[in-house]
C-alpha cells in the first residue's frame, strides 16, 4: 500500500481553497489515503474525490460519516453539536425527520418565488459595481438568507447569524498550521 498523501504539505492555501488540490488528485484517481493537516496530522482517512465513488461511499452502510467513530471531532461539531451531514443512522434518520417537512416538494415549490426574489436582489446589488466576488456576493449569502427565513431568524439578527455560521465552519489558526 502506498504512503498517505500529506495534506499538511499544501499549507494554509489548502484550507482556504482545497479545490485545486482536489482537481490534481482527481487526475490521479478517485480515492486517496491521506493524512490530515495539523492539528490532526496523526489521523489518516480516505479522501474520495470522484463523483460516482463518493455516491457509492455515501450509500455504503459499512462506511461512516461520523468522525467520532474513528476518534475525530471537528470544530464545527464542538461548537454546534452533531449535524445531519456528519451523522450516521440512526442519528441521521432522527435529524432528517426533524427537518423533512420543511423540504417536501410542495414546501420547496412554495419557496421558489421567494428564493427567486432573493436571487434577483443579490444580483441587482452586484450590477452597480460592474464586477463582484461571486462567492462572497451571491453563493454564500443566498443559502444563508433562505435558511434564516426557514428558521425564522429576523432580518436584524442575520448578520450575527452569518458571522456565527462562518465561525462555526471556518478553520482556526491552530488548524491551518
Amino acid at each position: 500500500m502506498t504512503e498517505p498523501i500529506e495534506l499538511g504539505t499544501f499549507g494554509p492555501g489548502f484550507t482556504e481553497n482545497p479545490h485545486p488540490v482536489y482537481a490534481r488528485l482527481r487526475e490521479r484517481g478517485p480515492v486517496h489515503r491521506v493524512r490530515l493537516p495539523p492539528p490532526d496530522e496523526h489521523q489518516q482517512v480516505w479522501l474520495v474525490v470522484g463523483h460516482e465513488e463518493a455516491r457509492a461511499a455515501l450509500a455504503d452502510p459499512r462506511l461512516a460519516k461520523d468522525g467520532s467513530k474513528i476518534g475525530i471531532t471537528f470544530l464545527d461539531e464542538e461548537l454546534i453539536g452533531k449535524y445531519l451531514l456528519a451523522a450516521d443512522p440512526p442519528q441521521h434518520t432522527r435529524l432528517r425527520g426533524l427537518i423533512a417537512r420543511e423540504f417536501t416538494p410542495r414546501r420547496v415549490a412554495a419557496l421558489r418565488p421567494r428564493v427567486q426574489e432573493i436571487t434577483d436582489a443579490l444580483l441587482d446589488a452586484m450590477l452597480p459595481h460592474g464586477s463582484a466576488d461571486l462567492v462572497e456576493s451571491f453563493a454564500h449569502p443566498l443559502p444563508l438568507i433562505v435558511i434564516c427565513e426557514l428558521l425564522g431568524v429576523p432580518e436584524i439578527d442575520r448578520t450575527a447569524f452569518r458571522r456565527m455560521s462562518t465561525e462555526a465552519v471556518a478553520p482556526t489558526d491552530s488548524q491551518t498550521g
